[in-house]
């Protein structure tokens, strides 16, 4: 029986990635185990051998930062809420599709029509309080 969840394909490629270059690894240090006692009889086997180990190790570092990618990639996938400051001691407003006066949706190049506007209401920010400093005398 298999897993009860679907694995997302950037995981799948990565763990493609990762087990092609793990195996090419492992079979290049076999070949260079077998060339160790078995000397060929020229050195192009030698690059091929070569090759193949530094092809495992490209496959798996892609792998590994596949993963990482994907990983990072998640949190920027994910719906966000727009975020609304408020003042201290006011009350946030409704989300804006639950607004009754929100501000329908245009395509851009088109015009809003008359009378779509909601009245703009003006919010007075806080007031500063001067600061006085006590001077000081020498």
């Amino acid at each position: 029986m298999g897993p009860s969840h679907q694995t997302s394909p950037p995981a799948r490629v990565s763990l493609t990635y990762i087990t092609i270059g793990a195996l090419l690894i492992v079979w290049s240090g076999v070949w260079f185990a077998f060339l160790y006692n078995h000397p060929p009889e020229n050195t192009r086997t030698y690059y091929w051998v070569t090759g193949s180990l530094i092809t495992g190790v490209t496959l798996l570092i892609i792998g590994v930062s596949l993963g990482r990618i994907g990983r990072a990639s998640r949190s920027a996938e994910a719906p966000t809420v727009p975020v609304v400051p408020v003042a201290p001691n006011q009350v946030a407003p409704p989300p804006p599709a639950a607004h009754p006066g929100s501000v329908p949706m245009v395509a851009p190049g088109q015009v809003m029509p008359p009378g779509a506007m909601p009245p703009q209401q003006l919010v007075s920010a806080p007031t500063a309080v001067p600061v006085q400093s006590a001077g000081r005398r020498m």
